[in-house]
């Protein structure tokens, strides 16, 4: 069984039975190996740390000291916790973000970790297509969310090029973000990400704040607004408003996150997020 790393340039492989140089319980790091079994496996977040234990999907390894011969690493593999299934062949490693349930717990994790974002309850928009969408998401919101059918692409036509649709898969430690829809508006700043999840195409030092601002949506299980400073794919000298809202699937459960979003170049980030503070009654940062 064999995971891609391209991102460390490294593949994984399991054995089982044998001595170091045949099979036996170990994992293998060869350098530019390409894919040898499961093209579904991309890895695309550096998740390869000096740790006692990796999680790699639902397979856990522990790990002890490791033997190094020209390309290859040799790691003894003391104990798998889990079975590694052909299931888990379609998993990809990848960061463990706590889940933020509120705008405040959103804005305290914002400042501890320097984030350039700031979560709003009220939905006290600036632009004024956000407003109109939200209008349009309380409108469809009978049982308090929407569903996803509800938002036919006939009624969203009006906004289809400043939004973007997230699909969270999974739950806790396993769960992913797919771009289910990405507006023309939003292409021309982030490129196009339709159909990728958020670890194959953020880079890995932005991962956790797109996890974030779609975590709280869900979890909040309300409309938020967010703004921000557009870091992502080197946009820095932009801001951003963006309306966060959940939605349901077929089946009831809340999985989707409906985006609008509304890029501006007008005031820098330090007078946004000043004026935002205030606004929200939070002190200034020094």
């Amino acid at each position: 069984m064999v995971l891609a790393l391209p991102s460390v340039n490294l593949v994984f492989v399991g054995f089982s039975g044998g001595s170091a140089q045949g099979p036996q319980r170990r994992i293998c790091g060869c350098k530019n190996n390409p894919l040898a079994f499961g093209d579904r496996a991309k890895a695309r977040t550096d998740f390869v740390r000096a740790h006692s234990a990796i999680a790699l999907g639902n397979l856990t390894l522990r790990m002890r000291t490791s033997i190094k011969c020209d390309d290859y690493v040799f790691y003894d593999c003391i104990r798998i916790l889990y079975a590694f299934t052909w299931n888990c062949m379609s998993s990809q490693p990848r960061m463990i973000f706590p889940e933020l349930s509120s705008a405040a717990e959103f804005n305290e994790t914002a400042v501890s970790k320097g984030w350039p974002l700031l979560c709003d309850e009220s939905c006290s928009f600036d632009h004024a297509m956000l407003p109109e969408l939200l209008a349009l998401w309380r409108n469809e919101a009978a049982d308090g969310i929407p569903a996803r059918n509800a938002l036919t692409a006939r009624k969203l036509q009006p906004f289809m090029r400043n939004i973007a649709l997230y699909e969270r898969n999974g739950s806790g430690e396993q769960r992913r973000y797919r771009v289910r829809l990405m507006g023309s508006g939003i292409v021309q700043y982030y490129g196009e990400l339709t159909g990728k999840f958020f670890d194959e195409a953020v880079p890995a030092k932005f991962l956790d704040r797109w996890y974030a601002f779609s975590d709280v949506a869900l979890k909040a299980q309300k409309p938020l607004r967010v703004v921000l400073r557009a870091d992502t794919f080197e946009k820095s000298y932009m801001t951003a408003e963006y309306l966060c809202a959940p939605l349901k699937d077929d089946a009831g459960l809340v999985k989707f996150v409906l985006v609008g979003m509304v890029f501006d170049g007008k005031l820098p980030w330090t007078a946004v997020e000043a004026e935002t503070r205030q606004k929200l009654g939070l002190p200034p940062l020094s």
